[in-house]
């Protein structure tokens, strides 16, 4: 992304240290948690909570904040 992308967790999910299941798990996020989408790599998004948590979480389980009301 050219600037960080505001993202909501759709349910309860695992933040990973890599793009994929087989990455240790860095964190774990609540429903309705916030994102800030960094980067992507096919169907990844690299993002980091509020805490400063970085990690990589699956698209299915994100939705852009303006999304999130819908």
């Amino acid at each position: 992304f050219v600037v960080p992308v505001k993202l909501r967790v759709s349910g309860r999910a695992n933040v990973r240290n890599g793009p994929g299941t087989t990455f240790a798990v860095a964190f774990t996020a609540p429903p309705g948690g916030l994102l800030s989408g960094l980067s992507y790599f096919e169907d990844w998004v690299r993002g980091m909570n509020d805490a400063g948590n970085e990690g990589w979480i699956s698209r299915s389980l994100i939705v852009r904040r303006s999304d999130a009301n819908r």
